[in-house]
């Protein structure tokens, strides 16, 4: 998972986080999660696509409990964008088109 251009969130660091970065996309995972292994790859090339516009975020659900809780994540992946600390969209599912099309739309504005 390693990409110099993702943030990893925790518990500790979430909301300052989304204040201190104009646009947030957070892949929202856990180990266990099938799904979200599948959909990892896909979400770490993008973020090394697009990353110099969009800050790709990662938050592992299992070990930041409270921040999963505060962002209403009920199931995973979801997904969260956040523009100036407030979220502007959400979904769920490792759904390849929806993901490069929800990027393409923020990055083109």
């Amino acid at each position: 998972m390693a990409s110099d251009k993702l943030l990893i969130l925790n518990d500790e660091n979430f909301e300052d986080e989304l204040k201190n970065h104009k646009l947030v996309l957070i892949d929202t995972w856990a180990e266990w999660c099938s799904p979200c292994k599948a959909i990892e790859p896909l979400f770490l090339q993008l973020a090394g696509k697009y990353g110099d516009k969009i800050t790709f975020a990662k938050l592992n659900t299992d070990e930041n409990l409270s921040a999963a809780q505060s962002l209403r994540v009920m199931s995973i992946p979801t997904f969260l964008v956040f523009q100036d600390g407030k979220l502007l969209t959400r979904w769920t599912g490792a759904k390849s088109d929806k993901l490069i099309s929800e990027v393409e739309k923020l990055v083109k504005g």
